[in-house]
């Protein structure tokens, strides 16, 4: 998981925030980065995201409602929820929003189900049983609702944020099922260290694609 992650740190995140830059030039607001600095938005978003998923994740039944395992599960996914937001919603999405050339109400919804598909074939890459045709098909429904919080909030934190929750729930169910939630009540120094050191990147390279996108 830990090198997975590496990867998805170095080369992911790096590579989709690339490609905006050289691809959208100012149409960078679409992707949720680079949004003119308007971090009012994100101010607003990311606590209802967060609100929002906290509360689905205990209408499905929280298989574990210690703020601890909850805490080290989030921290464990974060990683790789950014980089699926960055290449599914913010590259694939957003540049098939602008490529259509229909309104809002049609673009949205098919560059949407676009990312969700994809969200969902990508893990046929996983191990079992994250690559069965039955949990594909259920993870890109669960991308759909990634994509309207994304369409809804035009906000790349955010929608981090809300898609890495809906992961989580998933991490806290192995665990119990395979009677190691005692590994998770205490605090993972590595798996938030590398969840912040994520985070951080994310913000300097949103801040970098903003000082190359938008006119001087």
């Amino acid at each position: 998981m830990f090198l997975q992650n590496a990867d998805d740190l170095i080369f992911g995140e790096p590579a989709a925030l690339h490609l905006w830059s050289s691809w959208l030039g100012q149409s960078l607001p679409q992707t949720g980065l680079g949004a003119g600095g308007n971090v009012s938005r994100t101010a607003i978003w990311v606590p209802f995201g967060g609100a929002l998923s906290v509360a689905l994740f205990f209408a499905q039944g929280a298989p574990s409602t210690d703020a601890i395992v909850i805490l080290n599960a989030f921290a464990q996914v974060f990683v790789v929820s950014t980089a699926e937001v960055l290449v599914c919603w913010s590259v694939v999405a957003g540049v098939m929003a602008l490529v259509i050339e229909r309104s809002r109400w049609i673009a949205f919804p098919i560059a949407g189900i676009v990312a969700s598909v994809l969200f969902g074939i990508y893990h046929f890459a996983h191990s079992a049983p994250f690559n069965t045709v039955s949990m594909v098909i259920f993870l890109s429904v669960i991308g759909l609702l990634t994509s309207a919080f994304f369409f809804a909030s035009h906000d790349v934190y955010a929608t981090v944020v809300f898609h890495n929750f809906l992961g989580v729930f998933g991490v806290v169910q192995a665990v119990v099922a395979q009677d190691n939630l005692a590994a998770f009540e205490t605090l993972q120094a590595p798996l938030i260290g590398t969840a912040l050191i994520t985070l951080l990147v994310l913000i300097a390279l949103d801040l970098l694609i903003r000082r190359r996108g938008l006119p001087s």
